[in-house]
């Protein structure tokens, strides 16, 4: 069975693996790579040309701290384990879809979960 890339650019291509909160289309999910390498994106905004998307890579140990409430959603962005955020953006425009790999210091919070935010996934 063929998946559709949810992410594809030059550099990168992340295929749709779970919805973890969907409020008005997916607002965070996990993706996995061609090689099934997991990664945490959320959708930081749709501005006026523009959706905009950050990714960090997890590893399973990470995405089960994640899950169990032991990582908070922000700093799983902002400290990752491999110290690099994606950034990853798509015109409406021109439906072009961008990368670029950056230090997860850079990112400005208005991205992100607000700090403190649990995936609060355990009933």
């Amino acid at each position: 069975m063929k998946r559709e890339p949810f992410f594809e650019t030059d550099t990168y291509t992340l295929y749709l693996d779970e919805t973890l909160v969907y409020y008005d289309g997916p607002q965070l999910v996990i993706c996995k790579d061609e090689n099934e390498t997991k990664y945490l994106a959320v959708c930081s905004g749709w501005f006026e040309k523009l959706e905009r998307w950050v990714a960090v890579k997890i590893s399973e140990e990470r995405w089960q701290a994640i899950y169990n409430d032991q990582v908070t959603l922000y700093d799983a962005f902002k400290e990752p384990e491999d110290d690099k955020a994606i950034v990853f953006e798509q015109s409406f425009e021109t439906q072009v879809e961008t990368s670029r790999v950056i230090e997860p210091s850079t990112l400005d919070d208005g991205w992100l979960p607000t700090p403190g935010f649990y995936l609060e996934a355990r009933e």
